[in-house]
């Protein structure tokens, strides 16, 4: 989600816009430019490879950035839009990436969170009608709607959570940092690279599965555990150990027997 949000912001032909205000990258290159904050040139000029690093987003989508756009040469008046969006971001990402018991005043934080994107888009919506030029182009105004509904659920799915953990299991602690997908994520990138064009079939999926250590995946993770970003925390896995898994003989293994491709999915 905050690679998206980002993505959205940082692109040069981006039109967003809320109350009259443009969030865009412009407002970004004096940041850039004094060097005062993490930001720099390779968090703006997006490359595959750094378009799908987590810590590069949060770098743009910091309270950091947010407030040095004030001690540019740009009015104030102007860099509203993309100040006020930087911080919504902010607030979004560091609330659930927590490594510390939820905190009820975070629940207020992300239903403002909500409302304020609930605003932008009815902004955008009653205005359609006495847009100029086409729908398609008036609608970039706003961030695209599917991600503004992953964003809606993911909120209301967290809050959704909590509740029901509170009122059925008071003596659990809820650490929000664990929620994060990103072993998911870091599962299936192994599982794409052994494939070419990183489109792996159904027999293609699961012959490697038993093969892949789990090592690698340990290890990447537990680079990040003593950082902010990263989807474990130590206080959650105190046992936490990187215990490799031998690897099974494909050879010995008739792996067509077990199924064909076609009945995989079933």
């Amino acid at each position: 989600m905050i690679k998206k949000l980002r993505n959205f912001i940082v692109n040069p032909d981006g039109q967003l816009q809320t109350r009259g205000k443009k969030v865009t990258v412009n407002h970004l290159i004096p940041v850039a430019q004094r060097q005062m904050t993490k930001l720099n040139w390779k968090h703006i000029n997006l490359t595959p490879r750094t378009k799908m690093s987590v810590k590069r987003a949060v770098t743009v989508c910091s309270l950091d950035v947010a407030l040095d756009i004030l001690q540019g040469p740009l009015p104030p008046e102007d860099t509203v839009g993309t100040r006020t969006y930087l911080k919504q971001c902010h607030k979004l990402f560091h609330i659930f990436n927590k490594n510390s018991e939820v905190d009820p005043t975070c629940y207020k934080q992300l239903l403002s969170i909500m409302i304020w994107f609930d605003n932008w888009y009815d902004e955008v919506k009653q205005s359609s009608s006495q847009a100029t030029c086409g729908l398609k182009d008036h609608w970039k105004q706003f961030i695209p709607r599917i991600t503004y509904k992953d964003l809606k659920r993911s909120i209301r799915a967290f809050l959704g959570v909590v509740q029901y953990v509170q009122m059925h299991h008071p003596e659990i602690h809820i650490t929000p940092k664990t929620m994060c997908q990103d072993d998911v994520e870091n599962y299936f990138s192994l599982q794409r690279a052994r494939v070419a064009r990183g489109k792996p079939k159904t027999l293609q999926f699961f012959e490697p599965s038993p093969t892949i250590e789990t090592e690698p995946l340990l290890t990447s993770e537990l680079k990040d555990l003593q950082s902010n970003i990263g989807s474990y925390d130590l206080t959650a896995l105190p046992n936490l150990v990187s215990i490799p898994l031998s690897k099974q003989n494909l050879s010995s293994v008739e792996t067509t027997n077990y199924f064909s491709e076609k009945e995989g999915w079933e």
